[in-house]
This record gives structure tokens, C-alpha cells and sequence, in this order.
């Protein structure tokens, strides 16, 4: 029991040290100090984001009553799944510099859409890294062999994937009102959640290199 114990304070400590200790690390190596208040979400994040906290708590209940210790290979495999997440989401805090704001509003005319870096690959990094930091954090903790534990973990993923599918939609509503078509041809280029392949570019490519032959 005290093993589980110091096991599930570990992977608490990790589900709350990117806004308390990780996101202020890069903020100040990136951009410094450029946070200016705080908005509170629209109502169906903050509704979603309640029940991914209370399904966490569920899980870490049922896992620390559950019978036998904690999957040593489901350990092992969700902390490099959670490791992978939060690389990719330090990326993207990092490449936002100066656009980094708490609230909806540009608050320097240095803060532009950001476009490069890992930026170039997808639209959404942070959120999509977060989200597998949390799938990272529920294989952890035995979801896949635990029968207890599984509901809490499908229910804490889905509602994690809604909670941050409506942080986007929020976002973009407020990108394409501030960058219009600059944002919109952003969107075309690059996808929401991953690397989007743009074939028809490439067959133009394509033929145009099999004109010149």
C-alpha cells in the first residue's frame, strides 16, 4: 500500500507540474514575463475539463484498493508515452515566444500568429502534447490490465480529447477573427492535430516535374 502511495503522489506530481512548474520554466526562457490576466474558458471546456479531473481522482482511487501492485511494463510504457507528450508540448510553448497570452486578446504588436517551428507541423502542439501526457499518466497506472481502473481511464481520455477539442474551437474563432486569411491559409497548410499531407499540392509537383522531362 505505501508503495502504490508514493507511486500515485508521483504521477499526481506529474499531472500538475506543467502549469506550475514546467510552463513557467519555458516562459521565462522563451518570452519572459508577458502574461497579462486571466479569462476564464467558455463553460463547456471548463464542464469537460471537471469531469477528466474527477475521473483522475477516480482512477488513482480504484488503483490504490485494487489487489496486486501496479504493472511494471504499463509503468514503463506510459512514462515514454507521457515523456513524448511533453516534449511536444514544451516545443510548442517554446516556438509561441512572445504570442503566449492568457487571455483573448493581443497585448503586444509583437504577438503575431505563430507559424514556424513546430508550429509548421500542426496547429494545436501544446494541446495534443497535453493530451498525451495524460494517456501517458493513465497506462501508468495499470488502465489496460486494471478492470477497475479502465472505465475511470476511457472516461478521463474522452473527456480530456473533448476538453481540449473545445479549447481549439475557442481559439480559432478568436484566430481567424484577429488574422482572417492569413489564419485561413494557415489552416489549409497545416492540420489541427497532426502532419496534414497535402496531396493535391504534391501532384502538381509531380506534374510539373514530369513536364519538364
Amino acid at each position: 500500500m505505501a508503495g502504490k502511495i508514493v507511486l500515485l503522489l508521483f504521477f499526481a506530481l506529474l499531472y500538475c507540474s506543467r502549469g506550475v512548474i514546467i510552463w513557467p520554466a519555458i516562459e521565462k526562457l522563451a518570452a519572459g514575463k508577458n502574461r497579462v490576466g486571466y479569462q476564464p474558458y467558455e463553460p463547456r471546456r471548463e464542464s469537460w475539463k471537471g469531469i477528466t479531473f474527477l475521473s483522475f481522482g477516480a482512477m488513482f482511487f480504484f488503483v490504490l484498493f485494487a489487489e496486486g501492485p501496479i504493472s511494471i511494463w504499463e509503468m514503463k510504457i506510459g512514462l515514454v508515452i507521457y515523456c513524448f507528450g511533453l516534449l511536444l508540448a514544451s516545443l510548442g510553448r517554446f516556438n509561441l515566444g512572445v504570442s503566449w497570452a492568457d487571455i483573448h486578446k493581443v497585448t503586444s504588436e509583437k504577438q503575431g500568429l505563430a507559424t514556424s517551428g513546430i508550429y509548421r507541423l500542426m496547429r494545436n502542439p501544446i494541446y495534443v502534447g497535453v493530451l498525451i501526457m495524460n494517456v501517458g499518466i493513465v497506462i501508468s497506472l495499470g488502465v489496460l490490465t486494471d478492470d477497475w481502473a479502465f472505465m475511470p481511464g476511457i472516461i478521463c481520455f474522452v473527456g480530456s480529447c473533448l476538453e481540449y477539442r473545445a479549447a481549439m474551437v475557442d481559439e480559432e474563432k478568436f484566430l481567424r477573427r484577429r488574422y482572417g486569411k492569413e489564419y485561413e491559409e494557415y489552416c489549409e497548410r497545416v492540420g489541427r492535430y497532426f502532419i496534414k499531407i497535402n496531396f493535391s499540392a504534391r501532384r502538381r509537383v509531380e506534374t510539373a516535374g514530369r513536364g519538364k522531362v
